[in-house]
């Protein structure tokens, strides 16, 4: 959770606030260096999904990264989440799978 403020709000990062019937239901940020962009912190209300909120989320962003010369867009999901399929539909292709290791105290 912290490291996605921190990185909202450095200078290089847009954020987008998505609504539904003038209703906040979505947000998603994208950042951009080096001509790559880095889609991420995005979220959809539980009573706003399977409407195309996320969806609309992932082509605005990469519309503006195309405006802004990008030449890769990338994104983290969990495997086999929705995000995951959404990106999926996007255009995305899975890159790497990266394990995530969990130790009891």
């Amino acid at each position: 959770e912290g490291i996605f403020r921190d990185m909202a709000g450095m200078p290089s990062v847009a954020q987008w606030l998505a609504r539904w019937n003038g209703e906040a239901v979505g947000a998603a940020s994208m950042g951009i260096r080096d001509r790559i962009a880095q889609l991420f912190g995005t979220a959809v209300l539980p009573h706003a999904r399977r409407r195309g909120v996320q969806s609309a989320l992932i082509e605005t962003r990469l519309a503006v990264a195309r405006e802004q010369g990008c030449d890769i867009a990338v994104v983290t999901t969990n495997p086999g989440s929705q995000s995951h399929q959404n990106m999926q539909r996007a255009g995305f292709e899975l890159l790497y799978a990266r394990a995530v290791w969990l130790r009891e105290p």
